[in-house]
């Protein structure tokens, strides 16, 4: 019996992220206008105070207190530049943040189509693929993670658009790659990866007799500052065989655990360099699902 996932309401989590990000971008913004009030505040302050009859005799009398005070006035507008600076760039990430989120997914012959689309603020740009092949390592061979560009699917098949981009507000845009998988070979001088295409990937494993294998499928972009994300798409459990020899094949053959399930230990990808922890993966010498 396959287990019922959890339905969710798509219009309120879209209400819930657009609400949150204006409101962190709002409450930021009035706390960077409010420091340099604040700022402006004190140095008009200091001008009226100099300004005051008598107060240089004042300043001359009691000048130890006066230049610690003034000191004390200096490292606070020090403290408040600094988190003025540090807040307007959180307010530039803000302003410049996509949201990418999975809408759907489907196999067409050996591509993988995906449909996107972009709650957040900013543009979401070259798009990619992430598969990370997970194996019990044997002797000769060791897990590693590929990628794959994804392109937006042209309307018309005889065009080919090669956009790798989501813009802010774009619903269900479908973006399409070639799954790839890449091995770590053990040579005597070290480690040496190769990249393969589903049709030879898997047959290869098949060889190399490595048992269950975990796929984990991600999607991972970059805003316009450069800061990455990675998002989970599914993990697909297989057997290797050598009839297993195209991406549809290994789809319909697999187990097939969305997003976030409980059934299948994640791997920890880290979004900039793409390096993984498998520490929490417990690899099982059977498939959980069929």
């Amino acid at each position: 019996m396959n287990p019922q996932w959890p339905t969710f309401n798509e219009e309120k989590i879209e209400h819930k992220i657009d609400y949150a990000l204006n409101t962190d971008y709002s409450y930021m913004k009035l706390r960077s206008s409010s420091r340099y009030i604040f700022g402006f505040l004190v140095i008009v302050g200091i001008i009226l105070v100099l300004s005051y009859p008598g107060s240089r005799q004042f300043l001359n009398n009691n000048s130890g207190a006066v230049s610690g005070t003034l000191s004390a006035f200096l490292i606070l507008l020090y403290f408040a530049q600094y988190r003025t600076n540090r807040e307007q760039q959180q307010l530039m990430e803000a302003n410049h943040k996509p949201v990418v989120e999975i809408e759907d997914y489907t196999v067409d012959e050996d591509r993988l189509v995906i449909e996107l689309s972009n709650f957040g603020n900013g543009v979401g740009r070259n798009l990619e693929l992430v598969v990370l092949s997970v194996f019990k390592e044997t002797d000769n061979v060791a897990p590693d993670i590929s990628t794959a560009t994804l392109t937006r699917q042209p309307e018309d098949p005889t065009q080919h658009r090669q956009g790798q981009s989501i813009k802010p507000g774009e619903d269900r845009v479908s973006f399409e790659a070639q799954p790839t998988l890449k091995l770590n070979f053990k040579e005597k001088d070290g480690l040496q990866n190769s990249r393969y295409s589903f049709k030879s990937g898997i047959p290869e494993l098949g060889r190399q007799d490595v048992g269950i294998t975990y796929l984990y499928f991600y999607i991972r972009y970059e805003d316009l500052l450069g800061k990455y994300y990675i998002n989970k798409v599914l993990t697909l459990e297989t057997n290797p065989e050598s009839e297993l020899n195209d991406f549809a094949k290994v789809y319909k053959d697999a187990g097939i655990h969305p997003a976030g399930s409980p059934l299948v230990d994640q791997p920890t990808v880290i979004p900039t360099t793409l390096s993984f922890d498998l520490s929490d993966v417990e690899i099982h010498k059977e498939r959980k699902v069929m």
